[in-house]
């Protein structure tokens, strides 16, 4: 099974974003079975 798992960069001020902690958590992570792929993506903001 293939899994993409995605997360962002920190916005809005922020030092830290948790979904890319999980994210690069995951990424060391041995999953039997599951090809992983993860990717944390940046966060462009406008208002």
């Amino acid at each position: 099974m293939k899994l993409l798992v995605t997360g962002f960069e920190p916005f809005g001020g922020s030092p830290i974003n948790p979904s890319e902690l999980v994210v690069q958590t995951l990424a060391k992570a041995t999953l039997p079975g599951i090809e992983l792929e993860t990717a944390v993506l940046p966060v462009a903001q406008t208002t």
